[in-house]
């Protein structure tokens, strides 16, 4: 079995990451993968961990993600690698691994992971109808989360026949296992100041910019620490500035080593305005710091009781819920426990021998 995955980047990302952990739980289990990748940007954060894992990879030639010669290149990398299943994530391919089946008339089964309960897409009607088209050209598509599938399907109705759920998965070892970095000294901070760390791109979703509005009301020893990067940054360097705020929020940029970080800060906060599924808040459970997301689904039916909700986009209830946290050790020590036992249900090697069950299923119809 030859599977190709297909995404546009291989920058810090969930998506990003799952295809990276995916490739090489498949590899393990006996499947000869590759990854094609639509765009080579600046950072290509999980190159090495295809390279130190073997794992085959391929960059485009194309420096846009609007070229539609992708559509091309796709198909003649199809056609001289004999591959079985194309495996689609995100936009840009998802459209051009559709197109290139269409248009080719490649012998080949098509699957995409759906990866957001939202996307830009669907504020625009125009959309439903360009997105039907390409769902239909699906074998199947698996969506992270229940609540995924079902704004999938009441977005695209004739994606109810072939879409199922596979629930994402991490590392959980690498997480549990990891050690802290002497983040403080790092960061020229003083013991007493608590450390609040976002891990995430830089984008209208993730919604930093309400945990920027909740360090005004914090008091002073709270400090901001984010890893990631994205569109948005130079646009938040400069709201941090004009809030005044700057010696207390410290962009990192993308780590290779987030786990240590994980390890090293106080609280993990994610306030996204919606997700599909907070991969980084399973991350910082199995590392076992407490956790604190926005009521949304994707993040609140992942946390569970493994971790503390705030009301989406409400930064007053955001302050609150930091002090609460801060203020009850025992309620804290209580959802720890609960989240070392839930990080459990969200291992790697079970949703890649899922994922492999599908791939099987879908050769043999």
């Amino acid at each position: 079995m030859k599977v190709l995955h297909v995404i546009n980047t291989i920058e810090a990302g969930g998506a990003e990451r799952l295809v990276a952990e995916l490739a090489i739980q498949n590899h393990k289990l006996g499947v000869d993968t590759y990854v094609y990748i639509l765009k080579k940007t600046k950072i290509n954060f999980f190159l090495d961990t295809f390279l130190s894992n073997n794992v085959n990879y391929t960059f485009s030639k194309r420096n846009s993600f609007y070229d539609v010669r992708h559509i091309f290149d796709i198909a003649k990398f199809i056609r001289n690698n004999k591959i079985d299943i194309i495996h689609a994530h995100l936009s840009f391919s998802l459209y051009y691994v559709a197109l290139a089946k269409y248009l080719f008339f490649l012998p080949v089964k098509l699957i995409t992971t759906e990866h957001s309960t939202n996307n830009n897409r669907r504020k625009l009607i125009v959309f439903k109808l360009l997105d039907t088209f390409i769902y239909k050209r699906y074998d199947l598509i698996i969506a992270i989360t229940e609540d995924t599938k079902i704004k999938l399907n009441n977005w695209v109705n004739a994606t109810k026949f072939n879409s199922v759920t596979i629930i994402n998965g991490i590392n959980i070892k690498n997480f549990q296992n990891s050690v802290p970095i002497a983040l403080r000294d790092e960061l020229k901070l003083t013991p007493d100041k608590k450390l609040l760390l976002n891990v995430g791109r830089f984008r209208e979703a993730k919604n930093q910019k309400l945990l920027f509005e909740s360090l005004t009301y914090l008091p002073e020893e709270y400090i901001l620490v984010l890893i990631g990067t994205g569109s948005l940054l130079d646009e938040y360097k400069q709201y941090v500035n004009d809030l005044l705020i700057s010696d207390r929020v410290f962009f990192l940029g993308a780590k290779s080593n987030v786990e240590q970080y994980y390890k090293s800060s106080d609280l993990f906060i994610l306030p996204s305005k919606w997700e599909g599924f907070g991969l980084v808040a399973v991350e910082a459970m199995a590392a076992g710091i407490p956790i604190l997301v926005s009521n949304v689904p994707g993040l609140s039916d992942v946390v569970g009781n493994g971790g503390f909700l705030f009301e989406s986009e409400n930064v007053h209830d955001l302050v609150q819920k930091i002090l609460f946290i801060n203020n009850n050790p025992e309620e804290v020590k209580k959802r720890k426990y609960a989240a070392s036992l839930r990080v459990m249900d969200f291992s790697i090697e079970t949703m890649a021998e899922k994922y492999l069950e599908q791939y099987n299923h879908i050769l043999s119809r």
